[in-house]
């Protein structure tokens, strides 16, 4: 009996001791980067991140501005931020969404998104590509220095008891057993 209420209780602290998962991020620096003129299959992945434990990319920030040398339809400058067991966020960030026209010259977005997407693995994809192949631009955009895309990332959240529960734990199971084996050794009346 006493050693049921004892592990009853030490699954009690473990359970309160659970430390919870905070989010993290990291941020991709695109400075320098083109995007990549046949397709996002072609491109994937441009840069990748491994958080180095399951999880979820709850967000993506960016402040980028990049030169658009020749767009022939919308702009065609898109920034996919991805994991291997969801390869879409809820959409692309599509420079065209946020301000840049169908137009050659120097632009600079900035926003955010929501996204859920999990990682098993914790690996995350960042991939520059357009939409539409030129032909003769290629590419059709290049990020100028400072373009940043943060991915906001939140691990799965891992149980795990501080030490000094696992000490008085263990202490408590000791005391069960050692109960216990005096009860076995009083002889019976």
């Amino acid at each position: 009996m006493t050693s049921s209420r004892t592990l009853a209780l030490c699954a009690a602290i473990a359970a309160s001791t659970a430390s919870a998962a905070s989010a993290e991020s990291y941020t991709f620096d695109i400075s320098g980067l083109s995007t990549f003129t046949d397709s996002f299959d072609d491109a994937f992945p441009t840069l990748t991140h491994d958080f180095g434990v399951e999880g979820t990319v709850v967000g993506v920030e960016f402040d980028v501005n990049y030169e658009s040398f020749d767009p022939s339809w919308v702009s065609e400058v898109l920034i996919a931020v991805d994991t291997d067991d969801d390869l879409s966020l809820d959409a692309d960030l599509d420079m065209f969404d946020y301000g840049a026209p169908d137009s050659p010259g120097t632009f600079a977005a900035s926003g955010s998104i929501a996204a859920n997407s999990f990682s098993s693995n914790g690996v995350v994809y960042l991939t520059l590509y357009e939409f539409f192949d030129d032909g003769s631009v290629d590419p059709d955009a290049t990020f100028g220095a400072g373009s940043l895309v943060t991915v906001l990332f939140t691990p799965t959240a891992v149980a795990i008891p501080e030490p000094s529960s696992i000490a008085l734990c263990g202490l408590g199971l000791a005391g069960g057993l050692a109960a216990g084996l005096r009860r076995r050794r009083r002889p019976s009346r």
